[in-house]
């Protein structure tokens, strides 16, 4: 079976609001709102905090590969040192971790900085 023909993330924001508080309390997250943004095979999440501040929350297809997600984030922290950089999502996590979807399927989470 390959990643595009398996069904996305299905998440209970409420439930992700905890974990995400539980699992990445550096970051300090009190939510404002959220938006679910298009995707075809993750579940990506806008946060906005009270702050002002904004997340991306990407939660990996159930069949991603850590090492693919892993090598994404070295690319982007690279590619941010560059003269691009204002266009570079930078990733705000110190580790990729774990959660399980409404199906019980284990997904990898990242948080990214926002780019308008």
């Amino acid at each position: 079976m390959s990643i595009f023909d398996t069904e996305p993330p299905i998440i209970n924001k409420h439930l992700l609001y905890k974990w995400l508080n539980d699992n990445y309390n550096d970051l300090n997250f009190k939510f404002i709102n959220s938006f679910q943004l298009n995707s075809e095979r993750d579940y990506n999440l806008k946060i906005i905090t009270e702050n002002k501040e904004i997340f991306i929350v990407k939660i990996s297809n159930p069949l991603e590969k850590y090492a693919i997600l892993s090598l994404q984030d070295n690319m982007l922290k690279h590619l941010s040192k560059s003269k691009i950089k204002n266009f570079i999502p930078i990733p705000l996590h110190n580790k990729i971790k774990k959660y399980n979807d409404k199906k019980n399927r284990k997904c990898f989470v990242r948080i990214l900085s926002f780019i308008e």
